[in-house]
């Protein structure tokens, strides 16, 4: 089996001052410091750990070999493609407003309501309008459409729930009810059943099979960890009947499109997600997309090879009645 290349994180930058390396979140007090910066250079092209290893044969390779592995696991070296998270990790840092915000400024609500009537009118800025649009009233659907965040706890009738994933399956005529890059569609789409909340489905993690029409049980009663659900939107998740788990996989897009592909899979499951949206809205479900969450508490339940990578997750379940 060919040995697997480590590649230095194209998103991390490093630095040594008097014998710490300093990279990423992480400040590494190690002697190997003094290898860089040829280390760096050898890990940006690309080698495998005997690679490494035989560049600096004067070191201990056992050592060697453990501070290795110590970036890999911390991410700075990498041997698979990245999570959207560390692909992103420099861009705050390139991105300079001329409107600095202090630390907790969006902690308060009013702060966070002002701020967001300021993104709205962003275009009102640009002068007068050129044409006035008459106001229509859209679809009963479209009118239905928006982000529940308070469930009641109900159970989810199967014919609604199969109604949903089945927007996510080959349709009989060979196409699919959502679009995606060069038809290839590569989100692998899982599904976390749980409290007994869908009828006539057991609780547990499975995947999407869209050819065969069905569920395939991943882990057989397994309910995720409520704790990978950071504290604003863990009682969001309590009340809930269902979650999908949306996973990029780059086997089969990479191949086609190659760095773009990954650009790709992220439009592909936007406009699966606003397609959930709707379906939700049409068969009187809720349902919420969780920005954040902790997937590596719950990574282990789905079994991912080194081509997925986590994307996105959406909440389902029975909308509270508002107060």
């Amino acid at each position: 089996m060919k040995e697997q290349k480590l590649f230095w994180s194209p998103g991390v930058t490093w630095e040594v001052k008097e014998g710490v390396l300093k990279a990423a979140a992480f400040a590494i007090r190690t002697d190997f410091a003094r290898l860089f910066p040829k280390f760096y250079f050898i890990c940006a092209a690309g080698a495998s750990e005997q690679e490494i290893l035989a560049a600096f044969s004067s070191e201990q390779p056992d050592l060697l070999l453990r501070f290795i592995r110590k970036l890999h696991s911390a991410h700075i070296l990498v041997s698979g493609i990245q999570s959207p998270d560390e692909i992103f990790y420099a861009q705050k840092k390139l991105f300079q407003s001329e409107t600095t915000y202090e630390t907790g400024y969006f902690m308060d609500a009013a702060h966070v309501e002002a701020f967001r009537e300021k993104a709205y009118a962003r275009q009102s800025l640009t002068g007068g309008l050129a044409v006035k649009l008459p106001h229509s009233n859209a679809s009963k659907l479209f009118e239905q459409r928006r982000s529940s965040r308070r469930f009641d706890g109900g159970t989810v009738p199967f014919p609604d729930f199969a109604a949903l994933m089945n927007l996510m399956m080959r349709r009989p005529d060979g196409g699919f009810y959502y679009a995606s890059a060069g038809a290839l569609y590569p989100i692998d789409c899982y599904v976390s059943v749980y409290h007994d909340r869908v009828e006539n489905v057991a609780n547990g993690l499975y995947l999407l099979d869209p050819l065969r029409g069905g569920l395939i049980a991943v882990d057989s009663g397994a309910e995720l960890e409520h704790d990978m659900h950071y504290a604003g939107n863990r009682n969001i998740y309590s009340g809930s009947a269902f979650s999908l788990y949306f996973v990029y996989n780059a086997e089969y897009s990479m191949p086609k499109y190659g760095s773009r592909s990954y650009y790709y899979a992220m439009l592909d499951a936007g406009i699966l997600i606003g397609t959930l949206n709707l379906a939700a809205a049409e068969h009187g479900m809720g349902c919420c997309s969780i920005g954040d969450l902790n997937f590596r508490k719950a990574a282990g339940a789905f079994r991912l090879n080194g081509y997925q990578q986590y994307l996105h997750c959406m909440i389902f379940g029975k909308p509270a009645a508002e107060s």
